[in-house]
């Protein structure tokens, strides 16, 4: 810093600085990982407790769609490669 031609003062006190900005800004970064984890094991723990275990929704029949032409539906039913050969 001296030869940028500040004085000695300065050239002494600009790396003390810039090491406690340093210091600082990685323990705000801990902290504000620590409040998130926190956050996070609150959710989930809020989350398990207001559960609410829901029964499988009963399986519907399956009709083929009424729109198709007989063909079709063979088709649709039949092997992709029996498809293939006729």
């Amino acid at each position: 810093m001296r030869h940028y031609g500040e004085s000695e003062f300065v050239a002494a006190i600009w790396p003390i600085g810039i090491d406690g900005l340093m210091i600082v800004a990685t323990l705000s970064l801990v902290e504000v990982v620590r409040k998130v984890r926190q956050l996070e094991e609150t959710i989930e723990l809020e989350s398990e407790l207001y559960a609410v275990p829901l029964a499988p929704p009963a399986a519907a029949p399956v009709s083929p769609p009424v729109w198709l032409p007989p063909r079709t539906e063979r088709l649709r039913t039949a092997s992709r490669l029996d498809a293939l050969n006729r």
